[in-house]
């Protein structure tokens, strides 16, 4: 006894479903991380003490912990690594991520060098070089 076959009917129909589908799963999903995403920044933003002083130590830490690990050079390191133990493990997933992540990185340093001369926007000074005094006195 042969089990029926299911076949998919290549149709317009099917495939504006499909992009209805996604587009509406993808709003439902912005309007939930929406959702959540306020009072996650309201409790960040209650952790830090007032101006005056300065944010807890561990914020700190935590946060240039972030810094560093979505630094250029960390995301590389890290495929790299992914691309190392896929070869040596012999895992075909872990050497493609390795290539892929490697790939991604580069077209996005491209494509954002390319961007950021074609706008040209001028970047903000970060230090001041004006020597400005309070008091005539110098």
């Amino acid at each position: 006894m042969d089990l029926p076959r299911l076949t998919i009917h290549d149709s317009r129909l099917t495939a504006t479903a499909a992009l209805v589908l996604s587009v509406c799963s993808l709003l439902l999903v912005f309007v939930g991380l929406f959702a959540w995403d306020v009072p996650f920044a309201r409790f960040v933003h209650s952790l830090y003490p007032p101006v005056v002083s300065a944010p807890t130590p561990w914020l700190i830490l935590f946060s240039d912990l972030g810094d560093r690990l979505g630094k250029g050079e960390s995301l590389v390191l890290l495929s790299l690594v992914l691309l190392v133990v896929g070869y040596g493990f012999k895992h075909q997933q872990w050497k493609d991520a390795g290539r892929q992540s490697l790939i991604g990185h580069g077209l996005v340093a491209v494509v954002a060098t390319i961007l950021k001369h074609t706008i040209g926007r001028p970047r903000p000074k970060f230090i001041d070089t004006s020597h400005f005094q309070f008091s005539p006195a110098g």
